[in-house]
């Protein structure tokens, strides 16, 4: 029997795919469409004052005036944000953190905000639409996902701002349409000891018929 929730989840996915696949084929205009808008949203923040955002007209104009830095030139813009300033890099406010592992160095803060988490997920559900694609064309079963991730922080900084890898915050914050693809309760993310996570998280997929 086909699950009528994942039936609706996989056929908004596939209008994403659709969508992403429409733009292709006007890839400059909606790259240069996207960039305007953010420019727009962002011009008043200090690093859009400090660059001139509200004088971008061009491509040309915004490669010249914003060259490519390293982390390190941004690292005091985010600290400051991490601390709870406002309106620095982004109008819009901090809802989380993302750190990376350090692997390069030390690690790095990549502030999260409602408006660059519906960029994320906006791709993330294109790119599961090509996945649903993918499955029915190789007739392959479609059902629901089983995912052992803790979705609680590591820690909060001063301001209160909660921070931790990608892959826990794109689960903590990740919308209740999106969590009915798990084949446990998302619920089962928030228990903090990880053998007793792993447990639940394999019994409510042996009892799933996605599974059988």
């Amino acid at each position: 029997m086909v699950n009528p929730v994942l039936s609706i989840i996989y056929a908004i996915v596939s209008q994403y795919r659709a969508s992403f696949i429409r733009k292709t084929r006007k890839i400059e205009q909606v790259q240069t469409e996207f960039l305007r808008s953010l420019l727009h949203a962002h011009q008043e923040t200090e690093f859009g004052r400090k660059h001139g955002f509200s004088d971008i007209k061009t491509i040309a104009q915004f490669r010249s005036q914003i060259p490519v830095q390293p982390y390190s030139a941004f690292a005091p813009y985010t600290d400051r944000m991490a601390n709870g300033e406002a309106n620095i890099l982004t109008s819009d406010p901090i809802i989380y953190i993302n750190i990376s592992s350090g692997s390069t160095g030390t690690k790095k803060f990549i502030p999260v905000t409602q408006r660059s988490r519906q960029f994320l997920s906006k791709s993330s559900r294109a790119a599961m639409g090509f996945a649903v694609a993918a499955a029915r064309r190789e007739r392959l079963p479609l059902g629901k996902m089983l995912f052992t991730l803790s979705v609680n922080p590591l820690g909060y900084t001063d301001s209160g701002i909660a921070y931790a890898p990608v892959s826990t915050s794109d689960l903590r914050l990740m919308d209740a349409a999106s969590r009915q693809l798990f084949a446990h309760p998302f619920e089962a993310f928030r228990i903090a000891d990880t053998a007793t996570r792993f447990y639940l998280c394999l019994l409510f997929a042996l009892r799933d018929r996605s599974f059988d």
